[in-house]
């Protein structure tokens, strides 16, 4: 299992547990390694606005998912375009 492959599963169980602190630190220096155009980038940048949005921080929430709206992935395309509507409702 890769690095990323790892550190996503302990972001996972971090967002699980309602540790949205402890998921960002460990997903933060990855973001670093990973573009948001990349698949793995996209989905450390979700599970990051997750967590984001579990600690009341829509503001940045909202920027990583301005930054995600034109990815090339559709179904990354469809979930960041939801959670647009919620964060801005």
């Amino acid at each position: 299992m890769s690095s990323a492959a790892s550190a996503i599963k302990a972001a996972e169980a971090a967002l699980d547990k309602g540790d949205y602190s402890l998921c960002i630190r460990i997903i933060d220096p990855l973001l670093l390694t990973y573009s948001s155009a990349t698949s793995t980038g996209a989905q450390l940048r979700l599970l990051k606005v997750t967590a984001c949005m579990g600690k009341g921080d829509e503001h940045n929430a909202i920027d990583i998912c301005k930054e995600l709206i034109n990815n090339k992935e559709a179904t990354i395309r469809q979930h960041v375009k939801q959670l647009l509507s919620i964060l801005e409702a």
